[in-house]
């Protein structure tokens, strides 16, 4: 196994060399013989983009579904990955290449156009069988790939292609187009549109976890659940808090959001907020109309409550003491209607609270 002429001809692009090294050499040398990086002639003919050449290697019986190990990719998959259109619909109509074949961790040519924003690859693999529901090792659907930031496996790292080089189209066509395409072509249902990766990470939690509004609209309005939570109860409504997306959080809630739904562990959206020292989310969460006074679900210890959590200084916040005093005298003046004996679990008043806010600001002590 090694680099060859004939190799560094097809890579090329050099049909010449590649005839001459196939029909003149004695003895030639093997059609699909790999060289170090485990790619055939045909592969990195394909990679490249060259028709000509793919077409007279597959004449001379080169495998067109031969597996670039270890990542088990085909000369379709990285067709698809440069994303040279015609070269697709040839290998997928004329020469006869499986669609829906899958690399080592269960990516399909369809599953990597879609996670590259593709749609042009994209149609032309569905108008060939290719399957918009084929999930990946991770159970990822294509339209979940494709409501994920652009993702791109290291093919280029070891085949030294130009990504600029020979695609027929090599500006990626809105998120919201290709998204639109696999929701109109073959998610015939909910089921679909709301299933989950091994994370519990659906398509619409994604776009929430990105703040991405117009795809969280496109979504709800095809059915996806605004409600379903992740393996750990993390809602899109919650993760949208936690990761500052205002936009997101305000849309949510116009679509039916519960601003007041705890995760797993026991926080609420207001819990998070509060425990990072957050008064912009604070307050975002309180016009919304949140439970103010929701303890933590899970925990029983004294600081269950937000406004008790945001003036605790025992490191169980992620905030600084200057964020989290700031966040706690705002709540105090926010909060000031709240019954004075639920302030703390163990029943202290109002002055226990003031006094622990002080504390923090003098830091005369490190633990109240």
């Amino acid at each position: 196994m090694g680099s060859s002429a004939l190799h560094e001809a097809a890579k090329q692009g050099d049909i010449t060399v590649v005839k001459q090294e196939v029909d003149h050499r004695f003895p030639s040398p093997p059609i699909d013989l790999q060289d170090a990086n485990h790619c055939t002639p045909l592969f990195l003919a394909c990679a490249g983009g060259h028709i000509e050449m793919v077409r007279f290697l597959h004449s001379r019986g080169a495998d067109i579904n031969s597996v670039n190990a270890p990542e088990g990719w085909t000369p379709l998959w990285i067709a698809t990955f440069q994303n040279h259109v015609k070269l697709v619909h040839i290998l997928c109509q004329d020469l006869g290449a499986t669609v829906n074949c899958q690399d080592r961790v269960g990516r399909s040519p369809l599953w990597v156009g879609a996670s590259k924003g593709f749609l042009s690859v994209l149609q032309t693999l569905h108008r060939h069988g290719g399957d918009v529901c084929l999930t990946n090792c991770e159970q990822c659907t294509p339209l979940l790939a494709a409501c994920s930031p652009r993702q791109h496996p290291r093919s280029n790292q070891y085949l030294h292609i130009n990504d600029d080089d020979n695609n027929d189209d090599n500006n990626d066509n809105s998120q919201m187009d290709v998204v639109t395409f696999l929701l109109e072509h073959g998610v015939k249902n909910k089921t679909h549109i709301n299933t989950p990766n091994i994370d519990g990470l659906t398509p619409l939690w994604v776009a929430a976890y990105h703040g991405n509004v117009p795809l969280l609209r496109l979504l709800h309005s095809h059915g996806a659940d605004i409600h379903h939570p992740n393996t750990v109860g993390e809602s899109p409504l919650w993760i949208a808090c936690l990761r500052n997306q205002f936009r997101a959080l305000t849309t949510l809630y116009e679509l039916g959001g519960d601003v007041d739904t705890p995760s797993q562990s026991g926080g609420t959206p207001l819990w998070m907020a509060a425990q990072g020292g957050n008064f912009d989310m604070v307050r975002a969460l309180h016009v919304l109309g949140c439970d103010v006074d929701k303890c933590h679900t899970v925990r029983t210890v004294t600081l269950t409550y937000p406004i008790l959590l945001s003036v605790s200084s025992d490191g169980d916040s992620t905030g600084d003491s200057a964020a989290l005093l700031q966040c706690t005298t705002k709540l105090l003046v926010m909060y000031h209607t709240i019954c004075y004996d639920t302030l703390c679990s163990c029943h202290s008043c109002w002055c226990c609270v003031t006094v622990l806010v002080l504390c923090i600001a003098s830091e005369l002590i490190d633990d109240c």
